[in-house]
C-alpha cells in the first residue's frame, strides 16, 4: 500500500482518465434499471460518481454506493430485484438473459451493507451468483437477505429458495428458513449450528435497513422502457456479456457463455497506471480506494445485531465444528445470553420466511407479467412469443404446483395482452396449445387463461377452440381443461366446450369430460352436455350418460334420452341399464320409458337392460312403463324381462304377464302364450297365477303408465331442445379438433418435452424430486463453466 502515497486520489483519477481501454468487446448492453432511490445514491464507473436517477439504465462494470440513510433498488432485465441499505457499495459484475432460451446468468458483488435479492422471472437454466468479500452465495429461485459491515462475519438468511455458501475452505448448503455466516479464514457455518436467536437479531436489523420495498421495486417502469429491456434481451448472450463475437468452443446456449473480467474499468485503469509507472499492485488498496466515499456512519453506529456477531466470531462459535464437538463454557454462555436477548425469535423467524416468500412470488409475478408483455410486443413473429411462452411455463414446473398455477395464468394472459397482435383468437389457440404441451399439469389453468385473456368479445367464441388446442396438446388433462374453460365460458357454451374437448382427446376420456362440465355448468345444461359429447364419441354413449347422470340424478332420464338420440338406437339398450343402475331402483321404469320413448323398437332389449340393472323387484314397474311406450311390442318385452330376471317359475312369470298384460290385456293370452314356452311352465299354471297377481300389482302398473307417459313427454321435449343443437356442437367440435391438433402440433416446435414434468398433480413429489436432480446437475455444469471463465483476479475479489 506504500507504493501509493507518492500520489493523491486527485492526480490518481485523473490520469486514469487519460489512459485507453483497448478491448475486443461489443456496445455494452445494460442489465437492468434504477427501479428505487432513496436519499443519496450514486453509481460509480472510471472514477467517476454521479447521483442515481429512477429508470435509468445501469451497466456491467459499474459500482453503485448508497449514502447515509439511502437506499437502492436495482431491477435487472429478468426481474430480478437486488435492494441495498444505508452504507453500503456492489459492483455489477456479469449479467445475461434470455426468456427465449430460458436463460439467465448473474454475478454481483455486495462489498457492505444491508442487502436483499428476490428473484424473478422464471427460468429453466440459471446461474446467480452474489459475491461478497469472504464468501460466494450461489443462489436459486431465491428470497436472500445479508448483512455485511466492517471487521464483521458476512451473514446471509434464505427466506426461500435455496442456496450455496461457498469460499476457499469449504461449502454449506442453505435451505429455506436458514442462515450462515462466514469470515475470513474460516469456511461458512453450518446452518444448522447458527443460533435461532443471532439469526432473528440480524434479520430485524436487516429489515430496519431496508423496509418493505417489494412493491415498488416492479412499479413505474414505462412501457418504452420495459420494452427497451426487452429488445436487449433478444440479443445473443455472447453479446449481452459484452463479448464482440461468441467465444470459440462454447455456443450461445452456455451460461455463463464466455469469461468476462470482474475488475470494473477503474480498476483495470489502477492497474494500467500502476504497472506503467513500474510500481506493485495492490488489488485490495486500490478497492478500497474505489470505495472511499462510503460514509463510516454505519460503522460508527453498529447495531446490536452485529456486536453479537462479532462477539460470536472472536469465541469461535461461527467455525464449523467437528461432529460431536461441544461448545466451550463461553460459548454456551453467549449463546444463553443472546437466547436471553431474544425469546421470540422463532416467531420472528417465521414470520420473516413468511413475508419474504410472498414479496418473492409478487415480485416473480409482477416481473413474469412485464416481460411477457413487452417480449410479446417486440417479438419478430408468434413463433417467438410461443417459444418464450412454452419455456416460461415449462420452468414453472420447479416451483409448487399451486404458485406454478398462479404463474402460467399470468404468462398466458400477458402473451395475449398486445392490442392488434396478439389479442386475437388465433393467437390464444396457439398459445394454449403451446402452454399444455410445456406443463400438462396446468393445462386447465392455461386453456382457461386464454380464453380470459382475449377481449371480452371474443372470449365466448374462442373457448371451445382454446379448450380443444389445450386438450389435443395435454390429452391427458383434458377433463381439467374442459371443466375450467366452461368455469369461464358463458353457460350456454358449456356442451360445445365438452363436445370439443372430447373430440380433441379421444374417446376414452369423453365420460370423465361430460361429467366434469355437467359439475361446473350444473343440472340445466346435463342432458346438452352429455347429447353433444355422445355425438362426437358415441361409442361411449352409455358411460358418458352415467357419468353426467351421476351429476344430475334429477335428469336422469332425460340425459339418457338425449343421449340416446344423439348416439344412435343401437345404444339405447346400454344406455337405458347404465343410467338407471346410477339413479337405482325407484326412478328405473322412468329411465326405461324414456328411452323406450326415443327407441320404440328397441324397447324389449331397453326393459330387459333396465330390468337386470334395476332388480327383479322393479320388474312389473318396468315393464308396465316400457309397455305403454310400445305396445306393439308387449310379447318381446314380457320375454326379454323374464330372460333377464334369470328366473323361470311360475310366480314371476306370472308376474310379469299381470305387468304387461296390465297395459296390453289384449294380448294377454299371447304372452302366457310365450312365457310358458320360455320358461317350461303351464298355460294353465301361469294364468292362475297371472289372475290371481293382477289385484297386487294394478297400483303399480297404473303409476308406471303415468310415470310412463310424463318420462315419455319430458323425453320428447328434451330430444327436440337438444338434437339440433347437438349435431351444430358435433359439427363444431370436428373443426376445433382438427384446428387443435395442428395447434398441437405446432406447439412441438416451441416446446422441448424432453424437460416435460410429469402430467398431473399426482406426480408434484416425482417432479420436485426430478428437478432437484437437474438443478443439482445444472450447477454442476455452471459451475464447471464458471470455473473455467473466471480470472484469478475474480476469484480474489470473491474470497475464493
Amino acid at each position: 500500500m506504500q507504493v501509493y502515497r507518492w500520489i493523491t486520489p486527485l492526480l490518481f483519477f485523473s490520469m486514469v482518465l487519460l489512459l485507453p481501454v483497448r478491448e475486443s468487446r461489443a456496445e455494452p448492453v445494460h442489465v437492468g434499471r434504477i427501479a428505487l432511490s432513496v436519499k443519496n445514491v450514486e453509481i460509480v464507473e472510471q472514477g467517476e460518481a454521479r447521483r442515481a436517477k429512477f429508470g435509468e439504465k445501469l451497466f456491467a462494470h459499474q459500482t453503485i454506493r448508497t449514502g447515509e440513510g439511502a437506499k437502492v433498488t436495482i431491477r435487472f432485465r429478468d426481474g430480478s430485484s437486488l435492494t441495498l441499505g444505508p452504507d453500503g457499495a456492489l459492483e455489477l459484475q456479469k449479467f445475461a438473459f434470455s426468456p427465449v432460451d430460458s436463460q439467465t446468468t448473474k454475478l454481483v458483488k455486495v462489498h457492505q451493507g444491508a442487502y436483499r435479492y428476490l428473484s424473478g422471472f422464471k427460468v429453466k437454466r440459471q446461474d446467480v451468483k452474489i459475491n461478497t468479500p469472504v464468501a460466494s452465495m450461489g443462489v436459486r429461485g431465491t428470497a436472500l437477505e445479508g448483512l455485511i459491515a466492517p471487521d464483521a462475519p458476512v451473514f446471509a438468511f434464505l427466506s426461500d429458495g435455496r442456496g450455496v455458501m461457498s469460499n476457499a475452505k469449504g461449502a454449506q448448503e442453505i435451505k429455506q428458513g436458514q442462515s450462515s455466516a462466514s469470515m475470513q479464514g474460516n469456511g461458512p457455518m453450518p446452518p444448522a449450528q447458527m443460533p435461532l436467536e443471532m439469526t432473528s437479531s440480524l434479520l430485524q436489523e436487516i429489515q430496519a435497513q431496508l423496509g418493505d420495498n417489494s412493491k415498488e421495486s416492479q412499479q413505474g417502469f414505462t412501457k418504452e422502457m420495459l420494452e427497451e429491456d426487452a429488445r436487449a434481451s433478444r440479443l445473443p448472450l455472447y453479446q449481452q456479456l459484452g463479448l464482440a463475437n461468441p467465444v470459440e468452443g462454447e455456443t450461445e446456449g452456455l451460461v455463463p457463455s464466455a469469461p468476462t473480467q470482474s475488475d470494473n474499468r477503474l480498476m483495470q485503469q489502477l492497474k494500467r497506471l500502476a504497472l506503467a509507472a513500474g510500481h506493485g499492485w495492490d488489488a485490495a488498496w486500490a478497492e478500497k480506494l474505489t470505495l472511499s466515499f462510503v460514509s463510516s456512519a454505519h460503522a460508527q453506529g453498529v447495531a446490536q445485531a452485529l456486536t453479537m456477531l462479532r462477539q460470536a466470531a472472536e469465541l469461535g462459535l461461527l467455525s464449523p465444528r467437528g461432529p460431536g464437538e461441544a461448545l466451550s463454557a463461553a460459548q454456551q454462555a453467549f449463546v444463553a445470553q443472546v437466547q436471553a436477548a431474544n425469546p421470540q425469535a422463532a416467531q420472528i423467524l417465521s414470520q420473516s420466511v413468511a413475508n419474504q416468500k410472498a414479496a418473492q412470488q409478487s415480485n416473480q409475478s409482477q416481473s413474469t407479467d412485464a416481460i411477457i408483455r413487452s417480449t410479446a410486443a417486440t417479438a419478430t413473429d408468434a413463433k417467438e412469443v410461443g417459444k418464450v411462452v412454452g419455456n416460461a411455463v415449462q420452468a414453472t414446473g420447479q416451483t409448487e404446483l399451486t404458485i406454478a398455477k398462479a404463474l402460467v395464468q399470468v404468462i398466458v394472459q400477458s402473451a395475449l395482452s398486445v392490442p392488434g397482435k396478439t389479442d386475437n383468437t388465433a393467437s390464444a389457440i396457439e398459445l394454449a396449445a403451446v402452454a399444455a404441451k410445456a406443463y400438462p399439469a396446468v393445462a386447465g389453468d392455461v386453456a382457461s387463461a386464454a380464453v380470459t385473456g382475449l377481449p371480452a368479445a371474443q372470449q365466448s367464441a374462442a373457448a371451445s377452440q382454446v379448450a380443444a388446442a389445450a386438450a389435443a396438446a395435454a390429452p391427458q388433462s383434458a377433463v381439467a381443461v374442459a371443466g375450467q374453460v366452461a368455469a369461464v365460458s358463458n353457460p350456454n357454451q358449456a356442451a360445445q366446450v365438452a363436445a370439443s374437448v372430447a373430440q380433441a382427446a379421444g374417446p376414452v376420456q369423453a365420460a370423465a369430460v361430460a361429467a366434469e362440465v355437467t359439475r361446473v355448468a350444473g343440472e340445466g345444461s346435463a342432458a346438452l352436455v352429455a347429447a353433444s359429447v355422445a355425438k362426437v364419441a358415441g361409442g361411449q354413449a352409455a358411460a358418458i350418460a352415467a357419468a353426467v347422470t351421476q351429476q344430475a340424478k334429477g335428469q336422469g332420464g332425460n340425459i339418457a334420452a338425449a343421449v340416446t338420440q344423439s348416439a344412435g338406437a343401437q345404444n339405447a339398450a346400454a344406455v337405458a341399464g347404465a343410467v338407471a343402475k346410477t339413479v337405482g331402483g325407484a326412478d328405473a321404469a322412468k329411465v326405461a320409458a324414456a328411452v323406450a320413448s326415443v327407441a320404440p323398437e328397441q324397447a324389449a332389449a331397453i326393459a330387459g337392460a333396465v330390468v337386470k340393472e334395476a332388480g327383479a323387484q322393479n320388474m312389473a314397474s318396468v315393464a308396465a312403463a316400457v309397455t305403454q311406450t310400445n305396445k306393439r311390442s308387449a310379447v318381446a318385452i314380457a320375454v326379454a324381462i323374464a330372460k333377464a330376471t334369470g328366473t323361470k317359475d311360475a310366480q314371476s312369470m306370472g308376474l310379469i304377464i299381470a305387468s304387461v298384460g296390465g297395459v296390453a290385456g289384449e294380448q294377454k293370452q299371447e304372452l302366457t302364450n310365450a312365457l310358458a314356452l320360455s320358461s317350461g311352465q303351464t298355460t294353465e299354471a301361469l294364468n292362475q297365477v297371472a289372475n290371481a297377481s293382477e289385484a297386487q300389482v294394478a297400483q303399480q302398473v297404473q303409476a308406471a303408465v303415468v310415470q310412463s307417459n310424463e318420462a315419455a313427454t319430458q323425453a320428447a321435449a328434451t330430444v327436440q331442445e337438444t338434437a339440433q343443437a347437438a349435431t351444430d356442437a358435433g359439427n363444431t367440435a370436428a373443426q376445433d379438433s382438427v384446428a387443435g391438433q395442428q395447434a398441437a402440433t405446432n406447439a412441438n416446435d416451441a416446446v422441448n418435452t424432453n424437460d416435460n414434468p410429469p402430467t398431473g398433480t399426482e406426480g408434484q413429489q416425482e417432479t420436485n424430486q426430478e428437478t432437484q436432480q437437474e438443478t443439482q446437475q445444472e450447477e454442476q455444469q455452471f459451475d464447471e463453466a464458471d470455473e473455467a471463465a473466471t480470472t484469478p483476479e475474480e476469484k480474489d475479489a470473491s474470497g475464493n
